[in-house]
């Protein structure tokens, strides 16, 4: 459940967007529950709420139960494939995410092997309803994401689109695999700079090597350029078979039990 009060600058409401997507992507197998949206009025005042299937723990909070805050290869690629999959199914709607990040991706309660994607309140829509083509992209938006996780076409303040989220999703893996980022607890500007100047082997060290295939292609992205999730995923689905891993595999946490579960939250409308 989120709850959000009624009486906040309308720039500052995040709840009617978000019900409005989880709403839309009730098609999509990583997407939770909508149940309930709606605003109520209490003694403290207004507040609207918005009510979903009940998630596990995110894979912030997974990776942070992990000895050396690390995933296993197999673990990792498998998290690359069904967050590829759940982006495109949201980029299906023409909504990008626009703050991709472990916190943002939860498994099921009930089966660990699922993940799913949530937070749509800084989303944004690509395309205008009954247009056939792309929205043209503003020449200067206002920064919206987590820095460690955006793409540099987002720190350089460019609009959001379809690849930025895939360039977060390889940030989060990255991080998944080394357990830290370089530029992590950074500021938004040196985060950038570490980005533009730091080798990719800086970084990338732990990964596997193929993911050097993956940043060659998304850096031939662009606003409008669609990405190829399918291919995208093929090249995670390689990279196990070269290790002889199969789908199958487990992840860390199928045999640990869950510490936590999410319960109530109010999104942060300060930032």
């Amino acid at each position: 459940m989120k709850v959000e009060r009624t009486n906040i600058d309308r720039s500052d409401q995040l709840l009617p967007l978000e019900a409005h997507i989880l709403k839309r992507l009730q098609f999509s197998p990583y997407a939770a529950q909508f149940q309930q949206y709606g605003s109520c009025q209490t003694k403290e005042g207004g507040f609207r709420v918005l009510i979903m299937g009940l998630l596990g723990p995110s894979l912030s909070e997974l990776q942070k139960q992990q000895l050396n805050g690390r995933f296993s290869i197999g673990t990792i690629l498998k998290i690359g494939i069904q967050a590829v999959r759940a982006v495109a199914f949201m980029h299906s709607t023409y909504f990008v995410h626009r703050d991709i990040k472990p916190g943002n991706f939860a498994i099921d309660e009930g089966n660990h092997r699922r993940l799913y994607l949530f937070d749509f309140g800084l989303a944004r829509s690509i395309k205008t309803r009954g247009e056939m083509s792309l929205r043209r992209p503003r020449p200067d938006v206002p920064f919206r994401g987590t820095p460690a996780y955006c793409s540099l076409n987002a720190h350089k303040r460019n609009e959001h689109g379809r690849h930025d989220d895939l360039w977060s999703i390889f940030y989060m893996l990255v991080e998944l695999a080394i357990a830290r980022l370089p530029w992590q607890g950074k500021t938004r500007i040196l985060t950038k700079i570490l980005k533009e100047q730091l080798m990719d082997s800086h970084y990338m060290f732990g990964c596997p090597v193929a993911f050097s295939t993956i940043l060659i292609y998304l850096r031939s992205l662009d606003y409008y350029k669609r990405p190829d999730y399918v291919g995208i995923e093929h090249a995670f689905f390689e990279m196990l078979r070269a290790r002889r891993l199969s789908w199958g595999i487990q992840m860390e946490w199928e045999n640990q039990r869950p510490k936590q579960y999410m319960g109530v939250s109010v999104p942060n409308t300060s930032d």
